[in-house]
């Protein structure tokens, strides 16, 4: 898992997450705005049957959010790197977009 803040409002960063997911391949499965969580999945590749992604948004004050990211294997124990890959991805493009 990796997660950093941002200083941005909560929706913002809510919405950034959502983008960052999708410009990434990944599909999203459910969200939560709310609770601040994103549940999204990766496709199969020759390294692994896919990855379970949760993104959970967190809001620390008004103009400060925090993301963590986390990215697991749907069917194996062990994923070559896949999983870190795409938590470091999804972190990327959102630091892209806010930053």
């Amino acid at each position: 898992m990796i997660s950093k803040r941002f200083n941005k409002n909560f929706h913002d960063v809510f919405a950034a997450c959502k983008t960052a997911i999708r410009k990434c391949g990944f599909s999203i499965e459910s969200f939560d705005e709310n609770k601040g969580y994103i549940y999204a999945s990766s496709p199969p590749s020759i390294f692994s049957w896919g990855e379970e992604i949760t993104v959970e948004v967190n809001r620390i004050s008004t103009t400060t959010t925090e993301v963590r990211v986390e990215s697991r294997p749907k069917a194996q124990l062990f994923d070559w790197g896949k999983s870190r890959e795409n938590e470091r991805m999804i972190m990327e493009s959102l630091k892209n977009m806010l930053e």
